[in-house]
């Protein structure tokens, strides 16, 4: 009967709603959820079967969820301080800021800045840059 469904069945984690007996559902750890709720925090887009995800999970309660692999590059990685890409992999500049192996490569035939011995190139973005933290949840462990 619909009133006990609505009383006792399990309920979606995303939606609140009662998930049927014999409703289709994804188990994610102690998750029940909705096939139609099982989607990117950011973007919406469907995700399991062949999409691949990322869980963002507390300590980083404001930004808790499930992403889909360009929201989590472009919303958690840290970012290249010459081009503003995610990095999934990057190398240290002498003064600790993180560049993409592309840009690595091509600062390094870059002149030095006269005031900062920056090659000029990154003295310029770094200079157009505001001082921020960097761009990703509390908590999350990003590879250095």
């Amino acid at each position: 009967p619909p009133c006990h469904t609505a009383l006792f069945a399990p309920r979606c984690s995303t939606c609140s709603e009662p998930i049927a007996p014999g409703e289709s559902f994804i188990a994610l750890d102690s998750l029940k959820i909705h096939p139609k709720c099982f989607a990117c925090t950011a973007c919406g887009t469907p995700l399991g079967g062949t999409t691949p995800f990322v869980t963002v999970d507390p300590p980083a309660p404001h930004h808790a969820g499930r992403y889909c692999e360009d929201d989590y590059r472009n919303l958690f990685l840290p970012k290249c301080v010459a081009c503003a890409e995610p990095l999934t992999a990057h190398l240290l500049t002498p003064w600790r800021e993180r560049l993409c192996p592309p840009c690595h490569n091509s600062l390094s035939a870059s002149p030095p800045c006269a005031a900062c011995t920056r090659p000029t190139r990154l003295a310029a973005a770094a200079a157009a840059t505001p001082a921020r933290p960097p761009p990703h949840a509390p908590g999350i462990a990003l590879p250095e």
